[in-house]
């Protein structure tokens, strides 16, 4: 079992990899909780967020979705390598705030694929959207 230390070491350096995703860094999103099988990302909505219509653009919430997963599979963090083998996003509301939550949870873990379901809500706990991915295992680290 772990113990609280543990615990808060084992996040610290989760992050501490995760800042190495250019992509996510750059567009704000943080890793606030993280473990085996699950994440919880935060990102604070700004304009480039958003369309034309000045509404917030459907690939942020894409995006934030894959990043969950990747940070709740670990990816490449100590041991294996996933990537997104397959994602179903649906959107379900109107954003109010300025503030994302996702939430990836493996539901079921396999030899080469894992599957994650992800909830994003916004600062006020509204479901903006939900998502499931495959992940697939591309290989294991020596």
């Amino acid at each position: 079992m772990m113990t609280d230390d543990m615990k808060a070491e084992q996040l610290r350096e989760i992050r501490e990899f995760f800042k190495k995703d250019r992509f996510a860094a750059s567009n704000g999103m943080e890793v606030e909780d993280a473990g085996k099988g699950f994440s919880l990302i935060k990102l604070r909505i700004t304009e480039d967020h958003k369309n034309a219509l000045g509404f917030l653009m459907g690939g942020v919430l894409a995006a934030m979705a894959d990043f969950a997963c990747a940070v709740a599979s670990g990816s490449g963090f100590k041991n294996d390598v996933y990537v997104s083998a397959d994602a179903h996003v649906s959107f379900l509301s109107a954003v109010k705030g300025d503030t994302l939550y996702a939430a990836a949870t493996c539901i079921k873990e396999g030899g080469r694929l894992s599957y994650y379901d992800v909830i994003i809500k916004d600062e006020t706990g509204k479901d903006i959207a939900k998502a499931l991915f495959t992940m697939y295992r591309v290989d294991k680290k020596s």
